[in-house]
């Protein structure tokens, strides 16, 4: 199959994604940048499975002659301004099936950050397992950079170089202590390029537990996020718990700042 031909087909298929009605939206800002006026956007979430067959004349080498399944999701923004219209695009063999996956595979991948430093915006990302390889290398750098990594009610445990603010709340029968570490040098990530503008490697420790409940074991989540800002560990606690209201609302995890 040509070159042109593949072209065509992948133009009809996004063509045809961007016909149909969008599964949800959500609105970010972008600052100024570049000679253009801060604004507000919106964009459109779509998103759907397609079988894509494999070429004859690769199916040899690949050892494959099965069509593959993906899913292939778009942003593009509503109403944009002439000329200045964003539209993102992942084709991906994650299954994307809801809202919340289809802003979650977008998220974390490299290419979006890309474009949200080419038009001039920090970015936070949410680390997840779609970004198998990427997620797997952040939690063990900072599982390292913790003494005792299962130990509870706990602080001060981190290794030198992590820059940590810590909290605690009791609000309506549970106790929170929660651990923003921020890593600022990369050179142990062979792959942190990928993300560019990438400044903050962050982790998040929850550790909640019911105040009723005193002889319960504590719950303990770890969250990752990639960020191109520079802002210290209590901003960036701040901007991700942000996320996390974004989120509890509408299933949005997707940020600008």
């Amino acid at each position: 199959m040509s070159k042109k031909r593949n072209g065509e087909q992948e133009a009809q298929m996004w063509s045809r994604l961007g016909q149909g009605a969008p599964a949800g939206s959500f609105t970010l800002k972008l600052p100024r940048s570049q000679g253009q006026k801060a604004r507000e956007v919106t964009l459109s979430v779509r998103f759907s499975r397609v079988t894509i067959a494999v070429p004859k004349h690769k199916a040899k080498y690949l050892k494959m002659d099965t069509p593959v399944e993906a899913s292939n999701v778009e942003l593009r923004e509503e109403n944009a301004p002439k000329g200045k219209s964003i539209c993102w695009r992942l084709l991906s063999t994650l299954e994307v099936d809801t809202l919340e996956a289809a802003i979650d595979a977008m998220g974390g991948h490299p290419a979006i950050a890309q474009l949200i430093a080419d038009a001039g915006a920090d970015y936070i990302l949410a680390l997840k397992a779609n970004e198998q390889a990427a997620h797997q290398a952040v939690a063990a750098q900072f599982a390292s950079q913790r003494s005792n990594p299962t130990e509870i009610h706990a602080t001060g445990t981190w290794a030198a170089g992590c820059e940590v603010s810590t909290t605690r709340e009791q609000n309506r029968g549970r106790y929170e202590q929660r651990e923003v570490v921020v890593l600022r040098e990369t050179s142990w990530w062979p792959k942190s390029w990928k993300w560019a503008g990438l400044q903050s490697i962050i982790c998040v420790r929850r550790e909640t537990m019911r105040q009723r409940h005193p002889l319960e074991t504590p719950t303990v989540e770890m969250h990752y996020y990639l960020s191109s800002s520079k802002a210290d560990a209590t901003e960036l606690g701040r901007l991700i718990r942000n996320h996390w209201s974004v989120e509890n609302q509408c299933h949005h995890l997707l940020d600008v700042t």
